[in-house]
């Protein structure tokens, strides 16, 4: 949203096909637009934050290979979700990369 004020001069919101409003940045705000463009106030549109619970459920250490990885240990913790992909199959050898999300 700050992007969207920073460069527009006016914002306009559709939903279900129509105008709801049109209005200039600066004479409504972010909330507003959200509001307007889900018909809910943003702070129920957000789910609250959960702390991460508990211990690690699951360790690697220093996995290596010499010349391609190098300490790529993680912890997995209860409460993360967490991917491992790789590049195999599509005629790539080479080391999987992670991402994580709480």
């Amino acid at each position: 949203m700050p992007e969207i004020f920073s460069i527009a001069e006016q914002v306009t919101v559709t939903r279900d096909g129509r105008i709801v409003p049109s209005e200039r940045t600066a004479e409504t705000t972010g909330d507003a637009v959200i509001a307007t463009t889900t018909g809910k106030a943003p702070e129920r549109l957000v789910k609250p934050h959960k702390g991460i619970e508990g211990g690690v459920l699951l360790s690697i250490a220093d996995p290596s290979k010499p010349g391609a990885v190098d300490d790529a240990g993680f912890e997995l913790r209860r409460g993360v979700i967490a991917a491992l992909t790789g590049l195999r199959g599509c005629g790539i050898r080479c080391c999987p990369t992670g991402s994580t999300k709480e």
